[in-house]
């Protein structure tokens, strides 16, 4: 095989597949829905002190941030909107080229090698 020159690891968003749960969830459940919610909101920076997919406090905190930051309902739990707006949010986020850290660096690799 080929071994690489110069190896990238994407970011934990960019790697993150979309899925599309429903469904509303409140301090205290426990689900798979949580987790993913919880992993979404740590890797997009929010203080998340578990990722266990058990809904405490510091999640229901950073689900409020995010929807204000994002201006969606004022609603601190997991609802379907939540939902939808996580999942745009790791969208946008992969099909922006300057998200794409090995792209970005097979680029400039290759400017500077011509160069």
């Amino acid at each position: 095989g080929i071994q690489a020159d110069l190896q990238v690891e994407p970011d934990e968003l960019y790697m993150m597949d979309i899925k599309y749960y429903q469904g509303n969830f409140h301090v205290g459940d426990f689900g798979e829905e949580v987790k993913y919610v919880q992993q979404v909101l740590g890797a997009l920076g929010y203080n998340i002190s578990r990722q266990d997919g058990y809904f405490d406090e510091d999640t229901q905190d950073a689900i409020e941030k995010y929807r204000q930051e994002r201006s969606l309902d004022e609603y601190n739990e997991i609802d379907d909107v939540l939902f939808q707006s996580l999942s745009k949010t790791i969208l946008d986020y992969k099909t922006s080229r300057e998200n794409d850290k090995q792209f970005q660096m097979g680029v400039s690799y290759l400017l500077h090698d011509i160069k």
